[in-house]
């Protein structure tokens, strides 16, 4: 087994007799005195006094329990001699470690959370979870908003120091805010039970007032704000039961700041309200402008859509007028030009019956032996092809009449196409803008269904008044700083 130590540290210069508290300490050393077996490990451990270790059943009157207990009620006496030796020197350590832990940790972002949480583990080892560290470590942990973690230490240091009003009423504040009612219901009960049965030195006038407001803020809470997550049965018997303890001085106090949150909550509503309704009225006026606009576009919708479908018809006909007018001036062109044809036939078929029999008079002449017979049928033959070049002459002049014709009725074409191309490109754009007002109905169809469904009053205002009044910061921030500074004197000043 391990040996602890009795470390005594020199008396400093200036030492102060302090006899109430040496008394003090004397009488709870005979206290503890009467119960051997607590004490029995403790002097099995001490260096200082070497002693073996006692049994159970070692009488209280042997020689090693009467010289250990001399001994540490010689220590004990001493600690109370002087504290300034002792304690003093523990708590200006322990001051000077949550000192440096505010100063690390004092911030949200996540560097001051690491030092934060590797100072509170150095400070840990070296005051035993002391409820001072654990309350400051709490108080870190709440300005950062790491609200899930600052349970813990915050019930280690009610825990340790149920003294500590400040360590209870911010774990209220806690449970408040995350909405564990039910639990803040019963630390409620317990501070009104603690302050019924607190002293003046426990619990001076100033800060007795202060808890009393805080009972009447919380009670306020839970009746307006929060009244729909509460039963109403726990939370008017811890009411009562705050009311109790309270003297008719206190109850007004009480009554002051419950009325205080009652009113900031019905404030806050009706500004609320007021806001849904005006929203409301707003929204409905909106509605109503909505309507009348798509009535409008409705209209001025068809009306164009009426003048569209004209203007279309009116395109058509013009263009069909156009067809017809090209039809009739090319009839008499077509007519002269089927005549032509008709007449071309004739030399056409010539010229080929002429072109036949020369090349075949030329073939059989080739075939002759006879010069005179061979140039008659030579002879021949050129008179036929001279014949076939007058009919392709009167065929060449047929042609370019053909020609002139067809050269007018492209003139014409192009002029129809001219025309009628514009026309075309208006029919167009008709048509666009056709397929564009019915769309536009499509969404006139959306809007008049969406102005169909039910009004709602909820507005971005509205949400945050909303918010407001349910947070419970709004009636009770955690006043950090003052607790933080509180606790920095009193390890500074301890009573």
């Amino acid at each position: 087994m391990q040996r602890l130590p009795i470390r005594l540290k020199p008396p400093s210069a200036n030492l102060r007799l302090n006899w109430p508290l040496a008394r003090k300490v004397c009488r709870r050393a005979s206290t503890l005195f009467a119960n051997a077996r607590v004490l029995l490990p403790l002097y099995s451990q001490c260096d200082t006094i070497r002693i073996s270790p006692f049994h159970e059943s070692s009488p209280s009157t042997e020689p090693g329990f009467i010289v250990a207990r001399l001994v540490l009620c010689t220590v004990l006496i001493l600690h109370g001699l002087f504290p300034t030796t002792w304690a003093q020197a523990d708590d200006s350590e322990l001051q000077a470690e949550i000192e440096k832990l505010f100063q690390v940790g004092w911030d949200t972002s996540s560097a001051s959370r690491a030092a934060a949480d590797q100072q509170f583990q150095k400070m840990a080892v070296a005051s035993q979870a002391h409820p001072s560290a654990n309350y400051a470590y709490a108080l870190v942990l709440l300005k950062q908003r790491r609200y899930d973690e600052a349970a813990k230490p915050l019930d280690s240091a009610v825990a340790g120091d149920p003294t500590n009003w400040s360590a209870r009423q911010n774990k209220i504040r806690l449970l408040m805010l995350t909405k564990k009612y039910d639990a803040a219901l019963v630390e409620l009960d317990r501070m009104s039970k603690q302050l019924a049965e607190a002293s003046e030195d426990q619990l001076p006038p100033s800060q007795r007032r202060e808890v009393v407001a805080f009972l009447g803020r919380m009670i306020g809470f839970l009746e307006g704000p929060a009244e729909r997550d509460v039963a109403a049965s726990s939370r008017r018997r811890v009411q009562r039961q705050v009311e109790s303890v309270l003297t008719e001085q206190e109850l007004l106090q009480y009554d002051e700041a419950r009325d205080g949150v009652l009113a900031r909550f019905t404030e806050i509503a009706e500004a609320s309200q007021r806001g849904r309704e005006e929203a409301l009225a707003e929204k409905e006026r909106q509605r109503e402008d909505a309507a009348r606009d798509l009535e409008e576009r409705r209209a001025k919708q068809q009306e164009r859509r009426a003048e569209l479908l004209d203007r279309a018809d009116k395109i058509r006909q013009e263009m069909r007028d156009n067809q017809a007018e090209l039809t009739k001036a090319e009839q008499p062109l077509l007519d002269r030009l089927a005549r032509i044809n008709r007449q071309a036939e004739i030399p056409r078929r010539e010229i080929a019956l002429l072109i036949t029999e020369a090349d075949s008079l030329r073939a059989a002449a080739a075939r002759l032996e006879d010069p005179i017979e061979r140039d008659r049928l030579l002879f021949r033959a050129r008179q036929l092809e001279i014949a076939a070049s007058r009919y392709d002459a009167d065929l060449a002049a047929l042609e370019r009449q053909a020609a002139a014709i067809n050269v007018e009725r492209a003139r014409l074409q192009k002029e129809f196409q001219r025309n009628n191309g514009a026309l075309v490109n208006s029919l167009r754009t008709i048509e666009n803008e056709l397929v564009a007002i019915q769309r536009s109905e499509k969404r006139n169809a959306l809007d008049e269904r969406r102005l169909e469904k039910p009004l709602t009053s909820g507005t971005r205002a509205v949400r945050a008044l909303e918010a407001e009044a349910g947070a419970f910061t709004t009636y009770e921030p955690f006043p950090l700083e003052e607790d933080r500074q509180r606790l920095l004197d009193s390890l500074a000043n301890p009573r």
